[in-house]
């Protein structure tokens, strides 16, 4: 595959999911949505099922755009003293229509209000009334609206529940490898995945880790031993208890939303440990800790200073070393891709929501 084309795949995929989102959205609430996004044929298509369309074009500001939006008449008689609900492009696959009703009449329902999927770096934010925004000057992301709305605006905080339905999420291909094994996906996504075989890359590892796992607890009668490093919550922490014995290795959850990952500022024990020693080293060490592991590399690489383009990254998610050009991440998926047990690597989800789908924890 040349380069990009990976990327694309995964543009493509969540594309295909906001689609089916849209779809289940105005089902489960009889309200709009308004697409924003630089991709004519993707607009298109949303217009297709009844969903309001706002192309960008040049440089992106996604507070400048989102205020556009809210300030213009794509949608008729809008009421900025009602409520909004943003949602970022890979935000809320799993949601069913209960989890969609709830989730629209608990931010219409409470006013000044602001309501997340995440503490830390939500892509799921929710406001009422709307015009709280207009003193919101400053917003570089959307990880960090909820807490802007929150300080600034004086809006009372609420958190939704952490279940896949509001936390899972579509950022990375593995994202879109545990949404296709969950069977819960729509039509349209379906059709993208069986269509696009670089989505399936490195698919088997994924599926083949659950039953690994597994055999662990029926050939020797004890609870497998789960190793989590990377940007790891409680929340599926408590949601292993009981099934598995788990080692944890938690560092800078929220690098992102906080900016410290723009800043150079994320420190990992474990990355100076592979600094050091070397990932040889870890991986032996940790085969006399764990009968598998799963790795959010996000940490790894920011605290080593891995400045990869993201068609790398992806490539690197999947085990495919020999496809990522970037030295030291190359390096560092050679010796992950020759672990002596059981190890998936992917994003922020392959430790939280996506892994309580994949090992299809209630």
């Amino acid at each position: 595959a040349t380069s990009g084309e990976l990327h694309r795949s995964l543009q493509l995929a969540r594309q295909a999911q906001v689609v089916d989102l849209i779809g289940r959205w105005q089902q489960a609430t009889q309200q709009p949505a308004i697409v924003v996004s630089d991709d004519v044929d993707f607009l298109s298509q949303a217009k297709g099922i009844g969903a309001s369309a706002q192309r960008t074009a040049g440089e992106f500001s996604f507070l400048s755009v989102l205020k556009e939006v809210l300030q213009s008449d794509v949608i008729p008689q809008f009421d900025r003293d009602s409520a909004c609900i943003v949602v970022g492009g890979g935000a809320l696959p799993l949601a069913s229509l209960v989890e969609l009703e709830q989730l629209y009449h608990t931010v219409t329902d409470h006013a000044n209000r602001v309501v997340v999927n995440n503490f830390l770096s939500p892509d799921v934010i929710g406001w009422n009334p709307v015009h709280a925004i207009d003193v919101v000057q400053e917003c570089d992301m959307d990880n960090q609206l909820g807490a802007k709305l929150r300080d600034i605006a004086g809006l009372a905080f609420q958190l939704l529940p952490a279940r896949p339905g509001y936390a899972f999420d579509l950022d990375v291909v593995r994202d879109v490898q545990i949404m296709a094994y969950s069977g819960l996906a729509g039509q349209h996504f379906m059709r993208r995945w069986e269509q696009d075989p670089l989505l399936q890359t490195g698919y088997q590892t994924l599926t083949d880790f659950w039953h690994q796992l597994e055999a662990v607890r029926t050939q020797t009668g004890r609870s497998p031993q789960l190793l989590l490093a990377g940007r790891v919550g409680p929340e599926i922490v408590a949601r292993l208890r009981g099934l598995y014995r788990t080692r944890v290795f938690s560092e800078e959850r929220g690098m992102k939303g906080l900016g410290f990952e723009a800043k150079g500022y994320v420190r990992s024990f474990v990355a100076d440990v592979w600094r050091e020693l070397g990932g040889a080293w870890i991986l032996r060490s940790w085969a006399g800790m764990t009968d598998a592991a799963v790795v959010d590399t996000r940490v790894l690489q920011a605290a080593l200073g891995i400045t990869a383009e993201a068609e790398d990254r992806l490539w690197a998610d999947v085990g495919e070393w020999q496809r990522v050009q970037h030295p030291l991440l190359r390096q560092i998926t050679q010796e992950l891709s020759e672990s002596p047990f059981p190890l998936m690597t992917g994003g922020h989800s392959i430790v939280s929501s996506g892994l309580q789908v994949l090992l299809k924890l209630e």
